[in-house]
């Protein structure tokens, strides 16, 4: 799944209506990224991507030292988009005058044409764009998110929760909070509470009901207690403090449901519920936001 940058619904939207107001010929796809966390995106009406493509573009941008030099025009491949032919990405790091530490925010622009004559209209695009986010105040408002991209654990106001990370599965986006004492500023840890979530999600694979029911399953670790609430709409992963129980079930799942009630009503900030998009044959752009 796509981790999404935590931000206000309209800001979100009109960095969307920006994108889509400024697409070239043979484009794609349109991203915002901060960091490793996508901000928005917008695509012709016919043409999507797939979440699995995105992640592969946004592991491509941030692990590739070379990119960040100069704007570059690089060809890749996105496998669920297209096996046999390669795309090609226009990547711009805007300008940081925060000089955040959390990640860079960046336009990506994909073309399906390699014609060397599409950079300079793919250059063009990507300054009218960065000058409309920027006179909107989008570009200040992500840079303001950026500098605390996750809420804690505290804001949930759930009874030892150490962690929760909830995923929407029809948009195939997650958000988690912020690693609290004792993961926080410990990537060995904080690898381990992802481990035990996988584990959790194995299981239930394995013993899968066969009409997709609901599963709750929980596994008690000698440093903590973590739980997986499973749904049609969401998976719902949740570290507790050792203290509690699986014994003690009822508490578990009312804090579970308590999460999953809070995220649902932030939905519109934490995720990309509908991404705009444009007419192949036009300039006019759509937004699914209401529909």
């Amino acid at each position: 799944a796509v981790p999404c940058l935590r931000m206000a619904k309209g800001m979100r939207h009109q960095a969307g209506e920006i994108l889509c107001i400024n697409h070239c010929r043979g484009q794609l796809c349109a991203l915002v990224l901060a960091g490793d966390l996508l901000v928005q995106m917008a695509t012709p009406r016919a043409s999507t991507l797939h979440y699995l493509d995105i992640l592969l573009l946004i592991n491509y941008i941030t692990s590739t030292d070379s990119i960040r030099v100069s704007t570059s025009f690089s060809p890749v491949c996105l496998p669920k988009y297209s096996e046999e032919g390669m795309l090609y990405v226009y990547v711009d790091f805007l300008p940081n005058e925060l000089e955040l530490s959390q990640g860079d925010l960046c336009l990506v622009l994909v073309s399906t044409s390699p014609d060397p004559a599409r950079f300079p209209e793919l250059m063009d695009a990507s300054r009218n764009i960065q000058l409309q986010l920027e006179s909107s105040g989008v570009i200040r408002e992500i840079l303001f998110q950026m500098h605390c991209p996750h809420y804690s654990v505290e804001d949930l106001e759930v009874p030892q929760l150490r962690h929760m990370l909830y995923k929407q599965q029809d948009a195939h986006q997650y958000t988690a909070s912020a690693y609290c004492p004792p993961y926080d500023g410990r990537a060995q840890q904080q690898k381990r509470v992802m481990r035990m979530y996988q584990a959790l999600r194995h299981r239930t694979k394995r013993f899968a009901a066969p009409d997709h029911s609901t599963k709750i399953c929980f596994h008690q670790y000698t440093n903590e207690l973590v739980c997986l609430h499973q749904t049609k709409q969401y998976e719902l992963y949740c570290c507790f403090e050792p203290l509690c129980s699986v014994e003690d079930p009822a508490f578990l799942e009312e804090a579970m449901s308590w999460v999953a009630a809070w995220v649902r009503e932030r939905a519109g900030e934490l995720f990309i519920l509908s991404s705009p998009f444009w007419e192949d044959d036009s300039d006019e752009w759509q937004d699914t936001s209401d529909e």
